[in-house]
């Protein structure tokens, strides 16, 4: 997976990566029957493959932080992702590490692809290159 400029890893780099990175879709093979909802969530730290995240993710208003927190943690839902625009798919995240989630408990989010997801079990972890 690619990192844009200043840390930026798009959608449309997600996408990229399960079209032809092999570890990325492999490990979202390997746990597509086991969870309702798989995400990547994009991040600046690393997670440790089979912990639970309890991470909280902040709720933002026109790019502020509210300080006020979600009901579990944002990630790009892969499902989703094949079917937003095209200009959706420019949009990005800021970080050096794709997370792999898994969990069978999510809600929408309100950004492109967006799930919320609670509890979540580390199915992977890669370092953007």
């Amino acid at each position: 997976m690619k990192v844009q400029k200043k840390g930026l890893i798009c959608i449309k780099d997600i996408l990229e990566s399960l079209e032809s990175g092999v570890e990325i879709k492999a490990i979202i093979d390997k746990h597509y029957d086991e969870y309702s909802y798989i995400g990547v969530r994009i991040q600046e730290m690393p997670e440790d493959v089979g912990t639970t995240m309890t991470h909280l993710s902040h709720i933002w208003d026109n790019e502020e932080d509210t300080g006020n927190l979600l009901g579990g943690v944002c990630a790009v839902d892969i499902e989703q992702m094949e079917q937003i625009s095209e200009l959706d798919r420019e949009s990005g995240y800021f970080g050096t590490y794709a997370v792999i989630l898994g969990t069978d408990y999510a809600t929408y989010g309100e950004d492109a692809a967006e799930i919320i997801m609670r509890d979540p079990e580390v199915l992977g972890c890669i370092k953007a290159e």
